[in-house]
């Protein structure tokens, strides 16, 4: 048998032979955690204050979220060549193509050479010298891209890396990373306008700045950061306990939250409740989280739609994974006037068309819970409507609508 001392030695050296493992993934390079700003002198996250209303007294703060390591690997962007692909055509009809889509015949003759075309079995492939790719300006890279973009085989181009109004830099700025500065000013470098916000297309050609394989994974994470926001309600002795418990229990809906709002309440010294606590049982369990590949039925993953739909119900319906916006709006939920209550919904549609481009639930003041798309490297998160709707909203384009559970409206009659 083994001594304490012996039994501690091989644990040590597990240790060890582990650090050395993950080093060797980085291509035998070893990278040094270095954040962005030394952890002695990083602001502490901003706390602000809701307006005042019938929720209580809201403090809140901004937070970043990145997708699991094994979500993204699975997602194979590591992999990407950066190939511009193309269905099967002739030669002359590819250099046609091009030409007809602002590029010059010099680009065209660069492009086209042997070497860097290849045919496969549903399309052609073509790799792009990266001086061509650093030569667009953003506007060229937008209408070129959108034009590559109408084919799905051609990723980035057809979905691009959304950063919505960050940059890279600011993405950077918001944790700890490994990323070489000078890569991320020349990923900003390739960062172009989509729809009115940031997008990256240039994914791979970025990856090729840097061979180890944590620091692309890194890079990539970056990317998919996400902002959310913490919130918690502040009890006092001057807090109206009935119109919290009113207003949080939505119409008994959620009145599952009065033991634990009741308990902070009377508990001495005791004044904070994280938000969390209030939330009904679905959106409790996700929030901050990421949608598993287990939650899907066929090809369709959770959105916007099967969030809001489901933020009241005691079960997930699967049902709300199919466009739940023609069956529900109208019997299941009823459409109302501001101001809202916590468990609206705010659903944002095409004027023209009716059609839903968007949803989220109304949490208070000018937070909301939401799913931005239906990407499993999407998270759950809350935000602020202001921001939603300032993405969403397009003069004569669309509008925003607002519809409350029949069961609350009843109560509430």
């Amino acid at each position: 048998m083994r001594s304490p001392f012996q039994r501690l030695a091989i644990r040590l050296l597990t240790v060890v032979v582990f650090t050395i493992m993950i080093v060797r993934e980085g291509y035998g390079q070893a990278i040094t955690m270095t954040p962005v700003v030394d952890p002695g002198t990083r602001p502490t996250p901003k706390v602000q204050k809701a307006r005042p209303g019938p929720w209580g007294e809201l403090e809140y703060w901004e937070i970043w979220l990145e997708p699991p390591t094994q979500l993204v690997l699975s997602a194979a962007y590591l992999s990407e060549k950066g190939e511009w692909r193309l269905p099967l055509m002739a030669p002359d009809e590819v250099r046609r193509y091009f030409l007809t889509n602002g590029l010059t015949e010099e680009q065209v003759d660069s492009l086209l050479v042997p070497e860097r075309v290849r045919e496969e079995r549903d399309w052609i492939a073509i790799q792009p010298p990266i001086e061509l790719i650093e030569s667009f300006t953003p506007e060229f890279r937008n209408s070129f891209y959108t034009a590559l973009g109408k084919w799905s085989f051609n990723r980035f181009q057809d979905k691009p890396f959304a950063l919505g109004g960050d940059t890279v830099r600011s993405l950077a700025d918001a944790g700890r990373h490994r990323i070489p500065q000078d890569v991320i000013d020349y990923a900003d470098r390739l960062v172009y306008q989509r729809g009115g916000q940031n997008v990256l297309t240039d994914y791979p050609q970025v990856l090729q700045k840097m061979p180890a394989m944590q620091t692309r994974l890194e890079l990539t994470k970056l990317l998919m950061r996400a902002r959310s926001m913490m919130v918690r309600l502040r009890i006092t002795p001057d807090s109206d306990l009935d119109q919290l418990r009113k207003y949080w229990s939505a119409g008994r809906r959620n009145r599952d939250v009065l033991p634990i709002l009741n308990a902070v309440a009377s508990t001495q010294d005791v004044e904070y409740l994280d938000i969390v606590h209030l939330l009904p049982p679905n959106p409790r369990k996700y929030l901050y989280a990421y949608a598993r590949a287990s939650m899907a039925v066929a090809n369709d993953f959770p959105d916007c739609f099967w969030t809001s739909f489901n933020f009241l119900e005691p079960e997930s319906s699967d049902r709300n994974l199919d466009y739940p916006v023609n069956r529900l709006v109208g019997t299941r939920w009823l459409e109302v006037k501001e101001p809202l209550r916590f468990g609206d919904m705010i659903i944002v549609e095409e004027i023209a068309t009716g059609e839903a481009v968007h949803a989220c639930t109304y949490i208070a003041d000018d937070l909301v819970y939401s799913k931005n798309g239906l990407s499993l490297l999407r998270p759950f998160v809350i935000e602020d409507l202001s921001s939603v709707l300032n993405g969403y909203l397009l003069p004569g384009k669309t509008v925003a609508r607002y519809y409350r559970h029949r069961d609350i409206v009843n109560e509430i009659d």
